[in-house]
C-alpha cells in the first residue's frame, strides 16, 4: 500500500519543516523537501526520515 496523501499531508522534514513531494526515484519512491534541498528514502511503503549519522546512540 503506498504513502496515504493523508499522510504525505500531514508529513514535514525533521531538519526543515518543510512539506515532502513523493517522487521515483532510480530505487523506488523518495520524499524530497519542497526546495528539493533533502530527500528520504521509503522502504516497503514506509518513510525513512532518519539521519543515520545522528541517531547512533553512545
Amino acid at each position: 500500500m503506498p504513502i496515504s496523501s493523508t499522510l504525505l499531508e500531514l508529513l514535514r522534514c525533521p531538519k526543515t519543516g518543510q512539506k515532502l513531494i513523493l517522487k521515483e526515484g532510480d530505487d523506488g519512491e523518495i520524499l524530497v523537501t519542497e526546495d528539493g534541498s533533502i530527500t528520504y528514502r521509503v522502504d516497503d511503503d514506509f518513510p525513512i526520515m532518519v539521519d543515520e549519522e545522528e541517531s547512533t546512540a553512545d
